[in-house]
């Protein structure tokens, strides 16, 4: 019908219909509840260190999202330090790193992605002369940034396959809004992960044949066919 409403407003909609007639909510299937992974039996077994970025902020003059790199102590659930970055590098992740290290010590080991910034170079050396051991989870989900001369352009949540090489779904889609123009032309959104790039035209009717098909060729004026032609 060319309505199109997001899951959260069917959601109310639905809470309403069920508060109306007195309906109950559908209750899905208990799952058992997972235990926390690398849970600690004393303070500083773990450090959890990850990465998150915020798209919506009020921060002045800075333009795009901004990434927020936390540490937390698994035992005690303290957040020991973080930082915003506008930047997701190696840099902004030693130096909130260092934060820690100078108030608490070293840990026994730090749990993190596969991301690159806790496996650089410079990260590795540190953890070898603290003896510090890194844990790597596997997690099947990250973030696709699409970005243009430092300015990020888009955002895009990915599924991995769990052989960790093959992406299985890409959904999520951000766009985030620049003072670039883009020479391309106009998207035409059709859905939360579809666009067009440009409008389609209706379709051609059928031309309508001549009444009288038949064709005269005129002759051209000043020429003879009794006259040879120069060469």
């Amino acid at each position: 019908m060319g309505i199109k409403v997001s899951p959260r407003t069917c959601g109310r909609i639905m809470a309403k219909h069920r508060a109306l007639y007195g309906w109950e909510k559908p209750k899905g299937q208990v799952k058992p509840k997972k235990e926390m992974p690398f849970k600690a039996s004393r303070r500083h077994e773990f450090w959890s260190i990850d990465v998150r970025y915020i798209e919506h902020h009020q921060l002045p003059g800075v333009k795009g999202p901004v990434y927020v790199i936390s540490i937390l102590e698994n035992f005690s659930r303290m957040l020991l330090a973080s930082i915003i970055s506008e930047k997701q590098d190696t840099a902004a992740y030693l130096r909130v790193f260092a934060m820690a290290l100078r108030n608490y010590g070293a840990p026994e080991a730090i749990v993190t992605d596969g991301g690159g910034i806790f496996y650089s170079p410079r990260a590795l050396a540190i953890y070898e002369a603290l003896d510090i051991r890194p844990v790597t989870v596997h997690i099947y989900t990250s973030t696709l940034k699409v970005e243009y001369q430092e300015t990020d352009l888009a955002l895009y949540t990915i599924t991995w396959h769990e052989d960790n090489t093959h992406i299985t779904e890409v959904t999520n889609p951000h766009v985030i809004e620049t003072g670039y123009r883009s020479p391309q032309l106009t998207l035409w959104t059709l859905g939360p992960d579809e666009w067009l790039l440009f409008k389609k035209l209706p379709e051609y009717a059928n031309r309508k044949k001549r009444k009288n098909s038949e064709v005269t060729q005129l002759l051209l004026p000043g020429f003879d066919k009794s006259q040879p032609q120069a060469m």
